[in-house]
């Protein structure tokens, strides 16, 4: 039997406070990598539209 993983989200708001950054920095940063992804976008995105972020697109970030 397959195992299914849940992949765990973070809102644009949690991610700014734990890189201590300003929203229109993260927007910046996120939307220079999504022009670069080759797929549509490089973030994942809600219903809405809005941009999702990992762990590890945290982690990515932090280094950013």
């Amino acid at each position: 039997m397959k195992e299914i993983q849940a992949t765990e989200y973070i809102s644009t708001k949690l991610v700014c406070e734990t890189l201590k950054i300003q929203p229109s920095t993260l927007r910046k940063y996120a939307s220079m990598l999504d022009e670069k992804a080759v797929t549509e976008f490089y973030f994942t995105r809600d219903d809405s539209n809005n941009r999702i972020y990992t762990k590890e697109d945290i982690a990515m970030l932090h280094r950013v």
